[in-house]
């Protein structure tokens, strides 16, 4: 059209429109401050895949009634070692770890900020939740990692925390594992995992 009608009778003029200044949400900023922490007390950020195996849950100990096998499961996988949202991180660090492991790396220490999937009845959607799990072997221990959390708490402006041991987690050590309260909520837990997890995984 505008070929026909004459390029040249079409007038010059500057461009027009609103200049909509982009921005990190408050949420990102967070997330950027945990990965900037973590990164700067040594640890490298991993990626894994949100899919996985209903069976990793069993390898890391979770009961069989326990609310994380209550999976969102894919219409069309494929395959069974992708057919359904991870409920928790364990089993994706602990893969990780095994690789790293069985490619001879005498140490590792990984952290993700994932998200996992728990299902939300009368709703199509899951509820999608981030977490951190962090995963170290070779010359660490529980207080290496116990110290890298409570750095990152601090650093995110978390006070008034606390540890309480933890003896019935199935996939942590009974006498190696922590609760992290913040007066009666759960924020996470540390410890040494179970050495039958490491058995189920060959670590």
């Amino acid at each position: 059209v505008a070929r026909i009608y004459g390029y040249d009778l079409i007038p010059t003029t500057m461009m027009k429109g609103n200049v909509i200044v982009g921005g990190k949400t408050e949420r990102q900023k967070l997330e950027d401050i945990v990965r900037d922490e973590l990164s700067g007390s040594g640890l490298y950020e991993i990626i894994t895949y949100s899919f996985i195996d209903p069976k990793e849950n069993k390898l890391v100990n979770i009961p069989e009634d326990d609310k994380r096998n209550n999976f969102v499961r894919i219409t069309n996988p494929l395959g069974e070692e992708n057919s359904v949202m991870r409920t928790d991180l364990i089993s994706s660090m602990m893969k990780t770890l095994k690789t790293n492991y069985a490619r001879r790396n005498e140490q590792a220490a990984l952290y993700e900020l994932g998200t996992i999937f728990t299902p939300v009845e009368g709703e199509a959607l899951p509820l999608e939740t981030k977490n951190i799990s962090i995963g170290m072997y070779g010359g660490c221990d529980f207080y290496d990692i116990k110290g890298i959390t409570e750095q990152l708490l601090d650093r995110v402006g978390i006070k008034n925390y606390s540890f309480t041991a933890d003896k019935e987690n199935p996939s942590f050590h009974p006498g190696r594992c922590a609760k992290i309260l913040l007066g009666n909520k759960v924020l996470g837990t540390v410890g040494q995992i179970h050495p039958k997890v490491c058995d189920n995984f060959k670590v």
